[in-house]
Formats: C-alpha cells, sequence, structure tokens
C-alpha cells in the first residue's frame, strides 16, 4: 500500500519523491528526501543515527555530517510549525523523531481491489496487505448474544491473522467503529486498511444465520458476500469456512502451513467455545469485575473441553493480571502460580498456540522475573503470531526492564500499528514514556488516549505520574483522585494520590491514606509495593524498604521494575535497595 504523507501545509508524494507546500513544490536534494521519508514512516519513534546510515547511505562510509547537512536543509526548507517548533526534534546521543505525528493517507490509484490482480501477476506484498473485521452486529432479539457477535468477529481475525501475507487489525482498535455510522473511505483512513470484512448474525434457537461482506475499502464496492444458514452447533465451522474464503477472495498465496491454521480447530464442543468467547469478551473489560467473569467462563469451558488450549492460554491471561498490579486482586505467589500451571498446560495440548507462549512469557517476566524465558516466549509467540498485540505489548515491557529502550519503543508502537485505537495499547505508550522519563510525552499520549475513552482511569493514571514526574504534585494529585474515583476497588491510585499528597506538603492525608491500607482486612488483598510508594513519599525510608522487601516476598509484579521506577529514587543509594535489585535480577 502507498501512502503520502501531510502535516502542516506540506504534501510528500512518496511514489514520485516530491515536496509540496500550499501547490508549490519545494526543492530537497535526494539525500534528504531520503531521510525526510524515513522520519515520516517511522513517526512518532526516534529514528537512531545508525538507521539513517544503514538505510540511506548503505554500504557508503560517509560521516554522520551528511546527516547533519540533510536534516539541516529539510528543517531550513519547512520553517517552524504553528507552535513555532521545528518539525524535526533532536534527541541528543540518539537521533531525530518527527513532531507532530504526520496524516498518512492512501493513494487510491496504486491500490488494487483484490479482484483487481491480474491472474499472470502474483498479489501485493506483505505490507500492503491490510484488512479489518468490523464488529459483527448481533441482530437477534436477544442483547445477551453480543459476545458472541463479538467472538464470532474476534474468531475470524485470530485465524486471519496467522497468515504472513496479511496484516490484520486486532479488534480494539476496529470494534471503535460498532454503532458509529463511518463511510468506508474513513475507516480506511483511521486503520490504514484496503479491505474490510463486515457482518450479521442472527440465532434463533438452533439456527444460526450469518450474513457476510467483503469491501473494497477505497473504492466502496463488495468484492463477496455470501449468507450461512446453518444449525448453530456449525458454529466453528462456519467460521473455518468464512476464513478460508476471505484469504481466497483477497488472492493470498497459502502455503500448506497457512491452509493448516485456516483450517485448525481449537474444540469441537460449541458450548466450550461459547464459554471461551465469554471469557475473552469479558477479559476485556478491565479491571477486576471482567477477569473475574473472564475467569469463571475460561473454567466452563475448560469443564466442557479440557483439552481446549486457548481456554487454558485465557485462564493463565485472567489469574496473570488479577495477580499484577493493575488489578491487584489477588495475591501474586497465588496468581502466578495459577498462571503459570495453566499456560504450561495450554503449550502442552498446543505447543504452537501464541497465547500460551505469550501466557507463560507474561508469568516469567511479572512474576519469576527470568528474563531469558520471559523473551525466548514473546519471541517464539511472535514467531507463530506477528499480528497478535498482547505479545508485542507485553515484550516491550520486558525490553524496558532489560534497558532496551529503544526496541521497547519500537515494538510499542509496533502493537499501536496493529491496534491503533485500542485503549490499552495506547495508554501503554504513555506509560513507557513515563517510564523512561519522558513526562511531557507521557502527559500529551494520556489526554491524547483520553479522547477515546474520557473515563478511563488509566489516562487519570498515568497523567498523575507524569505530572508528578515534573514536580506538579498538585496537579498529580487531581489526577490520581479522579482515577481512584473510577476504581474504587483498586489501591494503586490511591497510592498515587497519597504519594503525590505528601510530596505536595499535604502529610496528613498521605498518612490516613496509609492507616487506611495498613488495616487488616480479610475482604481483599492490599498490595505491600501501595504501601511502599506512600512511604516514600512520606520520606520515611525504613519503612519504605521493609515495605519493599514484603513486596518482593508477594513476587509483586512491580518488583521487575525497581531499576527504572522514577517514584524509587530516593531510595537508590540505600545498600538495602541496591541488593533488592540484585536479589530480583535487575541490577542492570
Amino acid at each position: 500500500m502507498d501512502y503520502s504523507f501531510e502535516f502542516g501545509h506540506f504534501y510528500i508524494d512518496t511514489i514520485e519523491r516530491l515536496l509540496i507546500r500550499d501547490g508549490e513544490r519545494i526543492t530537497l536534494k535526494n539525500k534528504a528526501i531520503e531521510v525526510l521519508l524515513l522520519l515520516l514512516k517511522k513517526s512518532p519513534a526516534v529514528v537512531v543515527r545508525d538507521s539513517f546510515m544503514n538505510e540511506i547511505w548503505p554500504d557508503t562510509f560517509v560521516e554522520e555530517g551528511s546527516l547533519t547537512v540533510s536534516i539541516s536543509e529539510i528543517r531550513k526548507a519547512l520553517g517552524r510549525g504553528s507552535d513555532g517548533r521545528h518539525y524535526i526534534e533532536t534527541i541528543p546521543g540518539r537521533g531525530y523523531r518527527f513532531i507532530p505525528e504526520p496524516k498518512r493517507v492512501i493513494i487510491s490509484p496504486s491500490v488494487q481491489s483484490p479482484h483487481d490482480f491480474p491472474t499472470n501477476q502474483p498479489p501485493q506484498s506483505t505490507t500492503e496487505r491490510a484488512i479489518a473485521v468490523l464488529p459483527f452486529i448481533n441482530t437477534s432479539s436477544d442483547p445477551s448474544l453480543d459476545y458472541l457477535a463479538d467472538g464470532f468477529a474476534e474468531t475470524i481475525i485470530n485465524r486471519l491473522s496467522h497468515l504472513k501475507e496479511l496484516r490484520v487489525k486486532a479488534s480494539g482498535s476496529s470494534f471503535r467503529f460498532r454503532g458509529r455510522e463511518a463511510a468506508w473511505s474513513e475507516i480506511s483512513r483511521e486503520l490504514g486498511v484496503v479491505a474490510i470484512v463486515t457482518g450479521r448474525l442472527f440465532q434463533l434457537r438452533e439456527r444460526l444465520i450469518v450474513r457476510i461482506v467483503l469491501v473494497d475499502a477505497i473504492s466502496g464496492n463488495q468484492l463477496w458476500g455470501e449468507q450461512y444458514d446453518r444449525n448453530s452447533s456449525d458454529l466453528i465451522e462456519v467460521q473455518v469456512e468464512i476464513s478460508a474464503e476471505v484469504a481466497k477472495q483477497l488472492r493470498l498465496r497459502l502455503t500448506g502451513e497457512d491452509e493448516r491454521r485456516l483450517a485448525k480447530r481449537s474444540t469441537d464442543s460449541p458450548e466450550a467455545y461459547r464459554a471461551y468467547l465469554k471469557g475473552r469478551y469479558f477479559w476485556s473489560k478491565r479491571p477486576q469485575a471482567g477477569f473475574m467473569k473472564g475467569l469463571d467462563y475460561f473454567r466452563q469451558a475448560i469443564d466442557l473441553d479440557p483439552s481446549y488450549a486457548l481456554a487454558y492460554a485465557g485462564l493463565a491471561d485472567a489469574y496473570g493480571v488479577l495477580g499484577s498490579w493493575e488489578a491487584g486482586f489477588l495475591p501474586p505467589r497465588e496468581a502466578a502460580t495459577k498462571a503459570r500451571a495453566a499456560a504450561i498446560r495450554a503449550l502442552e495440548i498446543d505447543e504452537d498456540l501464541a497465547e500460551g507462549h505469550t501466557s507463560l512469557a507474561y508469568v516469567a517476566l511479572h512474576y519469576d522475573w527470568d528474563w531469558t524465558s520471559a523473551e525466548q516466549g514473546f519471541k517464539r509467540a511472535l514467531e507463530l503470531n506477528p499480528s497478535y498485540v498482547h505479545a508485542h505489548h507485553w515484550y516491550s515491557h520486558l525490553c524496558v526492564v532489560t534497558g532496551k529502550i529503544d526496541k521497547a519503543y519500537e515494538v510499542s508502537v509496533r502493537a499501536l500499528e496493529l491496534d491503533p485505537l485500542d485503549l490499552i495499547v495506547n495508554v501503554h505508550l504513555a506509560w513507557h514514556y513515563w517510564i523512561t522519563r519522558d513526562p511531557a510525552k507521557a502527559i500529551e499520549q494520556s489526554l491524547r488516549t483520553r479522547e477515546l475513552e474520557p473515563d478511563s482511569l488509566w489516562c487519570h493514571f498515568f497523567c498523575g505520574l507524569a505530572y508528578e514526574e515534573q514536580g506538579r504534585y498538585v496537579e498529580a494529585v487531581t489526577q490520581f483522585k479522579r482515577a481512584n474515583e473510577l476504581s474504587t476497588v483498586t489501591t494503586f491510585a490511591l497510592a498515587g494520590q497519597a504519594h503525590a499528597s505528601a510530596l505536595a506538603a499535604d502529610k496528613p492525608s498521605a498518612e490516613a491514606a496509609l492507616r487506611k491500607m495498613e488495616k487488616p482486612t480479610d475482604d481483599h488483598y492490599i498490595p505491600a509495593y501501595d504501601k511502599a510508594i506512600i512511604c516514600v513519599g512520606l520520606g520515611d525510608r525504613e519503612r519504605a524498604t521493609r515495605y519493599l522487601l514484603q513486596a518482593f516476598e508477594e513476587r509483586s509484579s512491580w518488583m521487575a521494575y525497581l531499576n527504572v521506577e522514577p517514584r524509587l529514587d530516593p531510595l537508590r543509594d540505600d545498600v538495602r535497595f541496591i541488593e533488592l535489585l540484585k536479589r530480583v535480577g535487575v541490577n542492570f
């Protein structure tokens, strides 16, 4: 797929390699054009100096001065943006970044619909094949079947995402168009796709009717459509047929392995499959309430089919997150034990299950602190399914832990490309900026993500962390307070609020929050790490260290980030803290 780029008053044609401002051509030397194109393609990521040298001056000995000259030429040609800043930002010691992120516009004339391919020519390359599967519409009178419509579309996404010639947008983005009136071309622009699958699902007792359409997203022309009228017990078989037919209509060159993956059935039990769909449906409703419902449905699926590998992977994900800092519902040791066992069982049943490798790697990262096993697991998952967003997302966390910051950012951006409208993937980028000490970018990303979901506790929480890092403690307290209001069953937002309050000279509020957390309760687990954070804000190094050691014994997922967590900076010269870093294995 070919793109042009638009930013400010500028337009750049990537085919003709022309830079135009308000209809007038701007002359740039060839190498300067190449530098600009590379920056635009990688935006908003930082392009390191070595990347420029390898891609623009390969097999040629040139000094870095050549790059500096090209950057200078581009800056002179572009001038400054409406905010008074240069379009290209220098990142000291690393490289350059193009700001703001340009608008990518598909160049329609060069994009052929699947039926336009001449039969004597090969299909387009992998990067040119991007497709979105929109949420199916439940036309039954029973709204409780929404999970089935969503799950039907999700399963087709998962099947197609295994095909190496195809890029499939994840459901977190495509499902944002639920109930939204949008032209095909608008969806194409927002998601960067050339084809769209959409459908309707109707169930009446044992009868299942699925109407499906494949649309050329550029022209809006229907490329293929079909209606399936089957018994509801044939649900899985219908999905297999639809996935294979979509691949056929897109004229993909399928290998034997591709065909095997498309035809693969994770379970032969429609009832187990429905329970699994409900599990994933509720698992996506973060935090605890959804995870707990998801847990119950994954168990049901396993009871119905004890050899259902995907259900075990779902169970592992539910337990894994329930014990992590973002949920804090189960003691981490308990959660890790159950998550690990479920992930291992998933891989015993199906060693080629990307979800299983990802689930086990998540446990290795956050609970076992086994960086080697975690990396092997995430990489294996991405070999099996390069479009699996959770693998990209959690792999980026591992890269931060092990000090591979550029790689972490690259993987985070890849996750965002696969799922550009997903709330968690977007707010994850804010987390990345915060934990890598770029609070301004963290605030910007948090505010941008809030446009997707105004009442997301995550946007307020990470915005609060970033304000705090900038020393804007009162503003941080306001953000943490709102996050706490949006999730009263967790304690990490309350801990954040108390920490910021202490730094804002309101120690009584911080001490009151700490007393509340220290009060014995049988209702739910309260993480020792959250108590430690409040003590750090209060300047009580003794109690902070004691609670951190307790968090270590609990196997808190926060332990993986001890070496990079900004709020722990006041403890970094403490010998007990240094020893703790060694025990966790993050003394890089």
